[in-house]
């Protein structure tokens, strides 16, 4: 076992995302570490290398243009926020660099049909249809007050989960933005009004 098959991991390591960046990351050096265990890939051992993307698309950008200068990458595994997936997944296809998202949800990330990207998560479109649905044919509601991060997740989430619900017949009393990291909903809470269900 000389060489060895090496990957790489592009997610948020610094910045809001940092704790969400770090699981994805330690998540992916465990299946690594245990797949060494049982022999690594073909004989060759993996080994991994992660880049902080900040969760910040320039960066994410720079990122990726480092891993595609890097011939001894087999491929990458990211990015965590669709926003830096969808810009990262565009220079992995124009340097034929494999990429699998664990994570990243918006629907524009696989409609482009890159040939290189692979994801393994459900997608906002079908999440936001899923929570309708349960909301409205499971629990009986029929009012909903729909709250958002000011991120491009929160703005997909709503957009797919009113679309849904609408469609169901269900009204949206309000709709609300929160910023990403706010963990204070008191003040929320207190302004709604109590036409919902």
């Amino acid at each position: 076992m000389s060489e060895a098959i090496r990957i790489a991991i592009g997610a948020p390591l610094s910045g809001n995302a940092a704790a969400l960046g770090a699981e994805m990351k330690q998540a992916i050096e465990l299946a690594v570490e245990e797949q060494n265990a049982d022999g690594g890939i073909a004989g060759f051992p993996v080994m991994v290398e992660g880049a902080d993307d900040r969760g910040k698309v320039e960066t994410g950008r720079q990122v990726a243009d480092d891993f595609c200068n890097r011939p001894d990458l087999l491929g990458v595994v990211g990015h965590y926020n669709s926003n830096v997936t969808i810009a990262a997944a565009e220079i992995y296809a124009a340097h034929d660099v494999p990429m699998i998202t664990p994570i990243a949800s918006d629907t524009a990330l696989t409609e482009r049909s890159l040939p290189n990207v692979f994801r393994f998560t459900n997608r906002d479109d079908q999440t936001g249809a899923a929570i309708a649905r349960h909301l409205h044919d499971a629990m009986g509601k029929r009012r909903a007050v729909l709250v958002e991060t000011e991120t491009m997740y929160g703005h997909s989430m709503g957009i797919a989960f009113s679309r849904a619900f609408l469609s169901l017949g269900g009204r949206i009393a309000e709709r609300r933005t929160v910023r990403e990291g706010s963990r204070d909903f008191d003040p929320l809470i207190a302004s709604l009004r109590a036409d919902f269900d």
